[in-house]
Formats: C-alpha cells, structure tokens, sequence
C-alpha cells in the first residue's frame, strides 16, 4: 500500500451526468452504499460508506448553544449508543443554531422516537425533525 493520505480525482458536476468513481476509489470504500453529503456553508461535499441504503437525519434547531446543550446530547448520544457517520453545525447571527447528524440506519441500536424525545427535552432545544434519506 503506498503511503498516500488521500485521492483524488476531478468530475464534471452536471445533473444531467452522473458521477462516476473510480475502480480504485470503490475498492478503496469497500461497500456498496455511501450517502453523498453537500455542506451548504462551505460547499464542501463528502462520500460516506455505509452498512446500509437509508440513513437517518437528525436535525435540531437550538436557540443558543452552550456547553450544557453539547453535554447532555453527548449523554442522550451515548445513552442510546448512536454512532454518527457525519455532524455538523453552523450558528446564525441571531444565536438561533442548528445541528445536524447522519446514521446509518442498520447501526441503530435505540427507537428512534425515543431518540427524538430525548433530545427535545434538552433545554434550549426548539425543535427535532427526523427524516429518512434513501
């Protein structure tokens, strides 16, 4: 294996083409499904393997983060034992926040509502909407 960090290749972004990896990019995956994630802050886009051909979004608006907010999604997080392919989360001017999550849907080991409901009880939070990506 030689001692590259990454690969990369350059595509044409195009609705009416498809994109197409490289042999060596899906050997390098080794699985069939990824969900493809577009970061609308930054335009910076990411191909994530995954176990299965739906993921679970988690979206949550809070009104102010802190560290009291990060703490206890960490709890409710590791409580539920839900391991995240991708977070992210951006912090508008009027503190108003989001923060959003994607699992793979065959690793979830907790209902997913009582998942939600736990969230919506954590202080600060305005509101939780879960969604199925396939």
């Amino acid at each position: 294996m030689s001692e590259e960090l990454t690969l990369a290749k350059m595509v044409v972004v195009d609705p009416n083409r498809p994109i197409r990896l490289p042999e060596k990019f899906v050997e390098i995956l080794g699985k069939k499904n990824a969900v493809f994630v577009l970061s609308k802050a930054n335009n910076e886009a990411r191909l994530i393997p995954t176990d299965s051909t739906e993921v679970v979004k988690v979206s949550i608006k809070i009104n102010k983060l802190s560290q009291k907010f990060l703490k206890e999604l960490g709890t409710v997080i590791v409580r539920n034992k839900i391991d995240f392919l991708y977070t992210t989360g951006l912090c508008r001017k009027g503190k108003i926040c989001f923060y959003e999550g994607y699992i793979d849907k065959s690793h979830l080991s907790s209902n997913i509502e009582t998942f939600k409901k736990e969230i919506e009880e954590i202080e600060g939070v305005l509101s939780v909407d879960i969604s199925t990506v396939s």
